[in-house]
């Protein structure tokens, strides 16, 4: 793993079907993190695409660096 970045935006699930999967109303405002990680010759290894209530939902940054 050589790099990397998350990004955090609102986001409304178009069908009916996703807000039923997470129990809301539709056009609920959402939290969607996306995520993607690079290898060292800058090839995506990791996507991640998530989605979460915003009211059920806990922001933990760390830093630092750990050996």
């Amino acid at each position: 793993i050589f790099n990397g970045h998350i990004s955090i935006s609102t986001h409304t699930f178009p069908t009916q079907r996703g807000c039923d999967l997470l129990k809301i109303k539709e056009g609920t405002p959402l939290l969607k993190i996306e995520a993607i990680v690079n290898d060292i010759y800058g090839t995506p290894i990791i996507f991640a695409e998530e989605f979460f209530r915003a009211d059920k939902f806990k922001f933990r940054v760390t830093r630092g660096k750990t050996l």
